[in-house]
């Protein structure tokens, strides 16, 4: 009975004070209802948005972690040194009248000779020993195409006797 009483005087205090801001109680509690509505709405969206955009991160880790894997694969069966001393002497077999080429030429001749004895030569070193006699000495006879074919999977198809196994 006590519920009841306190129900009726409270449904009649808010008709008694539901023009105070000049909208009913029913417009104000509409209102209401609807911003905290809108505001779960945003809240959902954003959420599902990060949450999309995590899949996506976590998928393009994956697929980056792949690719890792699928290059050290190659790597390990693959012998660098092999394959960039062999490709650099080929670059060496070719014949150019050229004197300032041939000056670079015989410079990279005896890095290779020194490369021969080193433990720890690269595609990236012999690269790098390529693009600045090609610079230098070699420009327009020695392309940037010629320098980039030092990697392994031009090497690999070019030169198969390099594959470990």
């Amino acid at each position: 009975m006590k519920f009841w009483l306190s129900f009726i005087i409270l449904c009649s205090a808010g008709a008694s004070f539901s023009h105070v801001n000049g909208e009913n109680l029913a417009n104000a509690i509409h209102n209401g209802i609807v911003k905290i509505r809108e505001a779960q709405a945003f809240n959902s969206y954003a959420s599902t948005s990060l949450s999309e955009f995590n899949v996506e991160i976590e998928k393009r880790a994956s697929e980056k972690a792949k690719i890792r894997q699928t290059q050290k694969n190659k790597d390990n069966s693959f012998d660098e040194k092999s394959g960039a001393l062999a490709y650099l002497e080929d670059v060496l077999s070719n014949a150019t009248n050229n004197e300032k080429c041939k000056k670079g030429l015989g410079l990279l001749e005896i890095r290779v000779e020194k490369a021969k004895q080193e433990k720890d030569v690269t595609l990236s070193k012999a690269k790098q020993w390529l693009g600045y006699v090609q610079k230098n000495y070699c420009f327009g006879i020695l392309y940037a195409s010629d320098v980039e074919k030092l990697n392994t999977d031009y090497l690999l198809l070019h030169y198969p006797h390099l594959e470990k196994g």
